[in-house]
């Protein structure tokens, strides 16, 4: 995914105000999201799949805050 792609979508979960059928955005800035897990498998049993996109704060308007490091 490109950044200009990756923006394109970013501004219609904005203008949407929530994750739809294809993407949903988890923060990941502290560490792995636990419900990462719940949405993988939402994704596994739909035709097509999804997309996660970590390090995306959906409660604040879908602004990228980055992942944390695991190192």
């Amino acid at each position: 995914m490109t950044e200009v792609e990756l923006r394109k979508i970013l501004n219609v979960l904005r203008k949407e105000q929530s994750d739809n059928l294809h993407y949903e955005v988890k923060a990941a800035m502290v560490d792995f999201p636990v419900s990462a897990a719940k949405t993988l498998c939402s994704f596994a049993n739909m035709p097509g799949g999804g997309t996660i996109l970590f390090g995306v704060d959906e409660k604040n308007s879908f602004e990228v805050t980055g992942v944390y490091d695991a190192t």
